[in-house]
């Protein structure tokens, strides 16, 4: 899969999410009071969703540990609500669609389940990792841009999904 690496528009925006993770409760809470596996395979949605490579392959790697099957990780990458308990599907779901939005609220079906399923306190868990992990996938992809250098600036990454059986 082959997109366009999605990044920082300027240092306004640099800053506006830089200062957005401080919202709300504070980050290790939210690390520690969500599920292991429910916290990686939010973080891996928004990587996926973002295209970035690095932060995929490192949460892939801790979601492994926390006990995310081969199976689960693909079940992430096509989001089929079958393949998910609801309350996990809506959430990741909405995690998906908030990323493609840029981290802007939305609304639509997805929005509107989510915030029926989830707490408000569940909810300022959730959107604070989601923040942080969409601020960590700017930074990420916007290094491979590498502006600063003189090579051909890369506008997009390639995602490699070969998954086999010594790799997982």
């Amino acid at each position: 899969m082959t997109r366009t690496l999605n990044t920082f528009v300027s240092p306004y925006d640099f800053l506006k999410r830089f200062f957005s993770i401080f919202r709300g409760p504070m980050f290790i809470t939210a690390f520690r009071k969500i599920d292991p596996v429910f916290r990686e395979k939010l973080l891996i949605t928004v990587s996926m969703t973002n295209n970035c490579a690095g932060w995929v392959h490192v949460h892939s790697a801790v979601g492994r540990k926390a006990g995310i099957t081969k199976k689960e990780y693909l079940s992430l990458i096509k989001l089929n609500k079958k393949d998910f308990l609801y309350r996990e599907w809506i959430a990741l779901a909405y995690a998906r669609e908030w990323t493609f939005n840029k981290g802007k609220d939305f609304s639509n079906e997805y929005n509107d389940e989510f915030n029926k399923f989830f707490s408000k306190s569940e909810q300022a868990l959730i959107k604070k990792l989601l923040r942080t992990m969409l601020f960590a996938n700017y930074c990420g992809n916007g290094y491979y841009k590498r502006p600063w250098k003189k090579e051909k600036q890369v506008e997009s990454c390639e995602v490699n999904f070969n998954l086999s059986e010594e790799s997982w």
